[in-house]
């Protein structure tokens, strides 16, 4: 309830909410989507595959989308998934409109052991970001907790109500009019972290629909950039993808003007 695991059965709901329930006696019928064009491989093994998602496309089912999502493609393109009720292969996600590296589990021991490294802050990850506005700071940490916003459900707010702790470092990496390439690594996994912290700084994401502006056509200009986790046999992995043509293309753009 709000995000909170509920620990007694008789929990008294209380005002305006959101109510999540996750239960394999529920019966929901996944469709299968085939379009490998949106499945860029970068790396595969029996356990999991890296991916490069493109913006635009949503991680996994939902309200107004039930079969055009990364999940629907996955159980048409990949033969081993690791299950997770309405979300198999999935134990992170990057918002509709960013790009870039997410990894998917291919069996359920994988999927247990990489969510413990995300719990445990194991897993490093690497984003960028044309930030508007020039920041007086080239880098620093965000401290800001995250929660709901209490008026708008599906968006997210900086606040000490019903909310998580949340640790984002930035990194100036270059400066235009107006503009910075920013490198985030965040240190906690909030929904859309780096979006609402760039804004509560007052240097908000290029593109950022929501929390952003101007608007752009691709959404907010943010990638996945890199990570770095442990596989099963203890190694160390990393892998780097650069940012999409796209994003480029508004680099330059802005260095012309």
């Amino acid at each position: 309830m709000n995000d909170i695991p509920v620990k007694k059965p008789g929990e008294i709901i209380k005002g305006f909410g959101t109510i999540e329930i996750t239960s394999t006696d529920i019966d929901v019928e996944l469709i299968s989507w085939t379009n490998s064009g949106l499945l860029d491989i970068v790396k595969e093994t029996e356990d999991y595959l890296i991916i490069n998602k493109p913006s635009g496309l949503s991680v996994h089912p939902g309200a107004g989308n039930a079969n055009k999502t990364l999940v629907n493609v996955l159980i048409a393109e990949v033969k081993n998934l690791s299950i997770d009720n309405l979300r198999p292969g999935i134990v992170h996600r990057l918002d509709k409109n960013t790009s870039g590296l997410m990894i998917i589990a291919k069996n359920n021991k994988f999927h247990g052991e990489i969510l413990k490294q995300f719990k445990d802050r194991h897993v490093e990850k690497l984003y960028v970001g044309i930030t508007v506005g020039n920041n007086k700071n080239t880098k620093g940490m965000i401290d800001a907790p995250i929660g709901r916003n209490v008026n708008n459900r599906k968006t997210m707010e900086i606040t000490t109500t019903n909310s998580k702790e949340a640790l984002t470092i930035f990194n100036v990496v270059e400066r235009f009019k107006g503009f910075d390439l920013t490198e985030f690594r965040i240190l906690t996994g909030r929904t859309h972290q780096i979006r609402i912290h760039s804004k509560y700084v007052g240097h908000p994401l290029l593109g950022d629909p929501t929390y952003g502006n101007p608007i752009d056509k691709h959404g907010q200009y943010l990638h996945s950039k890199s990570i770095v986790f442990t596989d099963l046999s203890g190694n160390k992995v990393s892998v780097e993808i650069d940012i999409p043509d796209y994003f480029k293309q508004k680099i330059k753009e802005i260095k012309e003007n």
